[in-house]
């Protein structure tokens, strides 16, 4: 079977962005651009920076313009600009997609691997074994190796990534310790970083759409 096909970012969040999306529709359809009383302008303008940088982050470009944009649209609006100085660190090189981390963690599946040669037998490596199998049962393409073999987890967590499950895997990698978390620990900064860029921006969407929800809501 050929590779796995794209899969944007983490479903639930993606799934929450795309209501929010549908929601701001129908709000500016509702309001017919009259939400004078709680500065409608600004407010859609900031909701339009919030897609726009929306788009950056999902896509993986850098979004130092979008974020500075944004900056000066919520000036006076702790809650949005609190959220933006946690994407500012993001801003010039972008977060990578899971296109991009997928592939890259099988890079290091290998090296992975032979990193924990050393620490067989640890005590760490059965715990997170085990806590990884109460996240996520996964059927590995042929037996060869055991449940708790640093192997299974190593192909668990490839799984997980093709099926666009990125927290999981985060999570279970962060189980990993001394060499093999040495090995994956690039990976998993940039990992990190995307989920919290994701649920930044979902953050970003809640305030944005704030501003004029209440337009509508004493009426």
């Amino acid at each position: 079977q050929g590779s796995a096909p794209d899969v944007g970012p983490d479903p639930k969040v993606a799934a929450a962005l795309d209501a929010m999306a549908e929601r701001l529709k129908r709000l500016e359809q509702e309001t017919d651009g009259k939400a004078a009383d709680f500065d409608g302008a600004a407010a859609r303008a900031i909701v339009l920076a919030t897609a726009q940088l929306r788009d950056a982050v999902r896509e993986g470009r850098p979004f130092t313009d979008d974020l500075e944009a944004l900056k000066v649209l919520a000036d006076g609006r702790p809650a949005i600009t609190q959220i933006l100085g946690a994407l500012t660190p993001h801003a010039d090189l972008g977060v990578s997609t899971l296109a991009v981390l997928r592939p890259r963690f099988a890079t290091l599946a290998g090296p992975i691997v032979n990193a924990a040669d050393a620490a067989e037998g640890d005590g760490w490596f059965a715990e997170a074994a085990a806590r990884l199998a109460s996240l996520v049962t996964i059927r590995r393409v042929g037996n060869t190796a055991p449940d708790d073999s640093i192997d299974a987890l190593v192909s668990r967590v490839d799984a997980l990534l093709s099926a666009g499950d990125l927290r999981s895997a985060v999570e279970a990698l962060t189980l990993l310790k001394g060499k093999p978390a040495e090995v994956v620990a690039p990976w998993l900064r940039s990992a990190e970083a995307r989920l919290a860029a994701e649920k930044a921006v979902a953050n970003l969407h809640v305030h944005a759409l704030s501003l004029i929800a209440p337009a509508k809501a004493g009426g």
